[in-house]
This record gives C-alpha cells, structure tokens and sequence, in this order.
C-alpha cells in the first residue's frame, strides 16, 4: 500500500513539474513572440495592421493611385515626408493625428519615392530654421513639412488640413487625406501653379470652402483691388463674387467720368483677350452693377436684377431656395454641338451617371442669355420647370402665393459663354478657349454643399477649374466620410412620403385587419 502510494506522488510530481516546465515555455516563447513583433512592427509599422474601417479610411483609393502614379514613378520624384517630433510621441496626440500618421506611412509603404523621417525641432533646431527662414513661416510640433529633394520645394501641412471641418460648429465629418496628401506632392513636383484671384473692393464676400476647393483642384489663391493693382500673371481664373459695388468703367460713378478713374472693366477686358477666364457670381440680392452689366452682356450674359426664384417642388428643405438644379440638355440640337460645348464639359461626368448627384443651388437668381450676341452662349445648370420667380422684396413666399409669381418655368441658372481660336503656325496649332462664366447663386459653393460629399457642387468646381487650367484636379478624389449621411430627398418627394406613411400604410394596415376579421367571423 505505502508503495503504491510512493509511486503515485512521484507520479504527480513528475507531471506536475512537466506542466510548471511546459507553461513556463509557452509563456517565455508567448514573450519571446511579442518581443520579435513589436520589434518588427516598430521597423515596419504597417506590416501587422488592417484597414478594417467602413470608409478606408487608411487605404490608397484606386481613384488617388491613378492620379499620383505618374507623380511619383519618375525621376524627378523624391518625397521626404517629416513629422517635426519623434514617432512615439505622436501616440500622444491623439486618434486623429494617428490617422494622418497611419495614412502617410502607407503612403510610404506603396510608394518607393517617399521616404517618412521624425525630427525633434527642439533637439535639432537647425532643420527648423532651414524650413522657417526659407518660407518666413512658423514651424510647430505639429506641422507636417512634405518635400521634393529633386526641386527643393517643400509644403508644410498642419494635421487639420486632412480633415474636414464644418464651419457652423467646428466638428471633423470626413476624412481628406489623401486629397491633401496629393494635392502637396504635386505643389512640390517643379510645376508652376495657375491662380484663382478674387476681385476685392467692391463688397464682395468670399465663401471660404469656395476658395479651398479651388486650392484643391491646384490653384494658388490670390486677391486683387484693381483699383489699385493689376491682376496677377498668372492669373487664369479671375472671380467676382457679391459685388455690392459696380466696376469702374464705362460709365459716370459718384460724379467721376471714365476717363478720370482707373478702368477697372477695361483691366478685366484685357485680361479676357489674353486667354484668360472669368467667373461671376451673384444673387437676388445683387444691385444694378451698369458696367459689371455692360461687360458681361458683351458676351451675352445677364441676370434679372430684384428676382428670386423658388420651387416648392424639386429642392431641398422647406422654404423652397434651396434648388435641386437640372444639367441641362438641347433635345433640339441634331447636331450635337451642345455635347462639344464647354457648358456640357462642366456638368458631364454628372450627367451621365446612371445615378447622377443633385447639385443644390441657393437662393438663386434667374440670368438671361443673348445669342445675338454671343453664339457660344449655353446653360450648363437650370431649374425644374416648376420653379416660380417672385420680386426680391416680396419677403417670405410660399407654395401659395404662386399665383403671384412673376412667371414660372425653367430658368437658367449657370452659363457659359466661350470664345475660341486656333494659335500658332500651320500644322502646329493649338486651341485655346477663353469662357466667361455667369452663376446666379453666391451659396453654390458654401460648406452646405460642398462640404458634405452627398451633392454634385463639388464636381462642378473641379471641372470649371479643369476648363479654366488646372490640369491638377483630382476628379473622383473625394474625403471620406466619418459617418454616414441624412436621407436626402426633394421637398416633393417628402411630401409623397408623407402621404404613403400617414395613409396608405394604415390603410393597407386596416385592410389585412378587415380581411382577418372576417374571416374569423365566418369561420
């Protein structure tokens, strides 16, 4: 028995000093693991993770790979991207400045060209000094500093700039970084940027997400008093937005003749005859401008001065200004002509969608067009042929005071009008176009719309600063949004939801109701 015994706590002994020996293994083999690849994943941080985000929000889109491939896979390519603190520091600075780290980095990953480097500024004060003196800039811990050692120049980023922001309250809805990313790996590439530059001294008001998105599509930003100064030479699209003021020009103003002041029209009518472009935009609440007028009917444009248009039908929201715009089409042109026109080219990749986005125009008024005197006039944006025009100072409208309309119908509400030529000598020439573009709403452009991704405003803009020069539009590369958006339906499809949820459903409900009642009774 005392044997037996004995051999059996030998017998546990034995096991229970294999399975001490056995988990002491797998836990120094468990630690030995997360040692090798954590020291692998600090080499190689994207070598163990996934994008696993709804929106991809850390994966290169294809849209963004076949815009910047030609960007990178060349000579004259070699990005250094740098974080001004080391890497480990930036798991302090929150979810958000991780985005813009984990994107960068598989920017890295994907392309040989770009190398990411993290500098201490604070220990190394020097490579600040080289970025700050050059630029006159300030350089934060924060910045993000995005440089070509081929060409030299460089561009530094603050984290914002990746995100999208609404201006009404400040909160991040969307994700922007590959479209920043890009947008500062072509700044850098060696090639000279055409500019946007907004006309000032004249009351005009310039919607900040206006000037962003043409930034976006490759522009420099510039503004001009032209009262004083002449329009940068660079300068491929010039816009008036809102004037409050009339140019000065061809006609008397406060007791001045034409030939007394600075010619303000003629600046911008020498600039149109160098190849240039022009974009006007305004509102019901636009005054007679005579000599804005006067130019713009030169080129067949005009607009309906003290008119605002509504439609209780096809728009958003309940007031009616907020109008769902049609993309124009000529049924009655056989020749096509419309389809080669640089109206069409504005709204085509939209048009042709089989799902095409609205596009929203708001507080819209109604312009007029002259082909007598200009016959490359054409609409690119319209309202629906249930839009009513009222008096700008009506005050508030409603569905029922249609009656008192001034008319209704289609109206145009974004035009066109071009010019082209054949330059240079025979058997080499090129054509160039120089558009005169009138828009009848100053809020087409606002963060409402552009901001959001679910409309077509965006698009717009990239396409009218493709016609106007900028090669550098990324078309399709949108942000990505953080969450997904509100239903979005006309005021006339809201109202035959309504109906269909308040009666026919309890109807149809009632009637199964019935149906069961009688049944049961006669059974």
């Amino acid at each position: 028995m005392a044997d037996n015994k004995k051999i059996k706590n030998v017998r546990a002994w034995k096991y229970g000093t294999l399975s001490v020996v056995l988990t002491a293994l797998v836990l120094a083999a468990v630690i030995l693991c997360n040692a090798l690849v954590t020291m692998v994943a600090s080499r190689y941080p994207l070598a163990f993770t996934m994008d696993l985000t709804e929106e991809g929000l850390y994966t290169i889109s294809d849209e963004c790979r076949e815009f910047i491939d030609e960007y990178l896979n060349n000579d004259t390519a070699d990005i250094k991207i740098y974080f001004c603190k080391e890497r480990d520091q930036l798991d302090q600075d929150g979810e958000y400045v991780l985005m813009v780290r984990n994107l960068i980095e598989r920017f890295e990953a994907t392309y040989d060209s770009i190398t990411v480097e993290y500098v201490d500024i604070f220990r190394d004060p020097a490579f600040a000094r080289k970025y700050t003196t050059e630029s006159g800039v300030s350089l934060y811990t924060s910045s993000i500093i995005v440089e070509n050692e081929v060409t030299g120049q460089f561009r530094q980023l603050a984290p914002a700039a990746f995100f999208s922001t609404a201006q009404s309250t400040g909160e991040l809805y969307g994700f922007r970084g590959e479209v920043t990313l890009t947008n500062a790996i072509i700044r850098v590439s060696g090639e000279a940027a055409p500019a946007v530059t907004f006309t000032s001294n004249h009351g005009e008001a310039v919607d900040a997400s206006l000037a962003s998105m043409l930034y976006d599509a490759g522009f420099e930003i510039k503004e001009v008093d032209l009262s004083t100064q002449e329009i940068p030479e660079n300068t491929k699209m010039l816009v008036v937005c809102d004037p409050q003021k009339d140019f000065a020009g061809y006609f008397e103003e406060d007791g001045i003749t034409p030939s007394e002041q600075t010619n303000e029209i003629q600046k911008v009518a020498d600039y149109l005859l160098k190849k240039n472009h022009l974009v006007v935009m305004v509102d019901p609440d636009t005054p007679d401008l005579p000599n804005l007028r006067e130019l713009l009917g030169e080129w067949g444009l005009d607009y309906q001065v003290g008119t605002r248009l509504y439609d209780f039908t096809n728009s958003i929201g309940t007031d009616g200004l907020s109008l769902v715009s049609q993309y124009y089409s000529d049924n009655n042109d056989e020749s096509d002509e419309y389809e080669s026109s640089a109206a069409y080219a504005i709204h085509k990749p939209l048009s042709t969608m089989s799902n095409p986005p609205k596009t929203i125009v708001r507080d819209c008024v109604p312009l007029k067009l002259d082909y007598s005197v200009a016959s490359d006039v054409d609409i690119t944006l319209c309202t629906s042929d249930t839009a009513l025009a009222f008096n700008s100072t009506d005050g508030e409208v409603s569905d029922e005071d249609a009656d008192q309309a001034l008319g209704h119908g289609v109206y145009p509400l974004m035009a066109v009008s071009s010019q082209s030529e054949y330059i240079g000598e025979a058997g080499a020439q090129a054509l160039q176009h120089t558009a005169v573009v009138l828009i009848g709403s100053t809020q087409i452009a606002s963060d409402s719309f552009v901001g959001t991704g679910s409309y077509g405003n965006k698009e717009i803009f990239y396409q009218l600063a493709r016609l106007m020069g900028s090669q550098n539009v990324p078309n399709g590369l949108e942000f990505k949004k953080f969450a997904t958006q509100a239903l979005d339906i006309t005021a006339g499809e809201a109202r035959a939801w309504t109906i269909v949820v308040s009666a026919i459903v309890p109807l149809a409900v009632g009637a199964v109701g019935f149906y069961v009642w009688r049944k049961r009774r006669h059974a």
